[in-house]
């Protein structure tokens, strides 16, 4: 079994391209030893993260998200026992003016391919997932 937990926040402050690549980086880093992958959106301010592993690992990490400066209004969503992982690696959606940028930076995805995605093929499967995934989606700016 794996443990899921989904979580929407708000940056505490302008969040730049660098500071996108550091965070990506940075889970990346931080939870691959712990077992945790995920999925991580954000848009205009907001963030919405899955996180997939060993309970204890998710429900530590999600702790220091609580904590971490960069996060406002933390708010959980989610929190369950899963059969198997939706999010094997770690994946980064956006939306930026010009998407180019990040075209050769593994691990980001565009939000508009992130909905045709192998990604949300998997998301597709838990319903309570999708749901979030395709609200947050929705809130974005010109309906993707």
């Amino acid at each position: 079994m794996i443990y899921r937990l989904i979580y929407l926040s708000s940056a505490a402050t302008v969040i730049t391209e660098a500071d996108l690549a550091q965070i990506l980086s940075d889970a990346r880093n931080n939870n691959s030893c712990a077992g945790i992958t995920g999925l991580l959106v954000y848009h205009d301010g907001n963030f919405l993260q899955v996180l997939e592993g060993p309970r204890d690992a998710v429900e530590g990490c999600f702790a220091r998200i609580r904590q971490d400066p960069r996060h406002d209004g933390v708010q959980e969503v989610i929190a369950e026992e899963a059969e198997s992982r939706i999010f094997g690696e770690w994946e980064m959606a956006w939306i930026a003016l010009d998407d180019s940028r990040f075209l050769d930076r593994e691990g980001f995805l565009n939000l508009r391919r992130l909905r045709t995605s192998e990604t949300m093929q998997r998301a597709e499967r838990d319903i309570a997932c999708r749901i979030f995934l395709d609200s947050f989606m929705q809130s974005v700016r010109g309906g993707l």
